[in-house]
């Protein structure tokens, strides 16, 4: 499955947006990707952080 991951994260004082698909089997796997991505900094802005799951159409 595809999943596409938007939100902030923080660099120093500044907020960045983010945006990325993963192609992963399930959702909580896409979490565990996103937190070693952004190492401490994805504890500060997981709340903004969206996984959309993306289907054919």
């Amino acid at each position: 499955m595809k999943f596409k991951v938007t939100g902030k994260f923080k660099i120093g004082n500044k907020t960045k947006p983010f945006s990325k698909i993963f192609d992963v089997a399930r959702e909580s796997m896409v979490k565990h990707i996103v937190f070693s991505y952004f190492g401490n900094t994805y504890r500060m802005v997981q709340r903004n952080i969206i996984i959309e799951k993306i289907t054919k159409a």
